[in-house]
């Protein structure tokens, strides 16, 4: 359960991340689904009931968060809330793949920009890294 969780809220980070000033540009969407492929789907082979493979819930959630045209600052804070209460749970593996691809999302589109500098330096902070 805490996969399927993580990588939900994980799909959020990288949503907010991608959305920090103020829109997603398409090359942030096709950089975030390229990265889920070329990436996390290498790292996890978890699956759900159903055998959909855990890392897909991330796209999942971002896909629902950019129809939805969500608050970029509230799908960050809901990762930051997760990763604090779930500390003991989250390997620092987990931890590093999270910073490690917000900073890539970020990094996307011009470059890590002040605002996506701020919240990558809160990421931080809250994974204890």
């Amino acid at each position: 359960m805490i996969l399927k969780h993580y990588y939900i809220e994980l799909g959020k980070l990288l949503f907010a991340i991608a959305k920090s000033d103020g829109k997603v540009q398409e090359k942030e969407i096709l950089g975030f689904k390229k990265l889920i492929f070329s990436e996390l789907l290498k790292l996890e082979d978890s699956t759900d009931q159903f055998g959909t493979d855990h890392a897909f819930f991330s796209e999942f959630e971002f896909d629902i968060l950019l129809d939805q045209d969500a608050n970029a600052n509230d799908a960050f804070f809901s990762f930051i809330e997760f990763a604090k209460a779930n500390k003991k749970n989250l390997s620092l593996n987990m931890k590093k793949i999270a910073y490690d691809l917000a900073m890539k999302v970020a990094d996307l589109y011009c470059g890590i920009n002040k605002i996506e500098g701020r919240k990558l330096a809160a990421l931080k902070l809250a994974l204890e890294l």
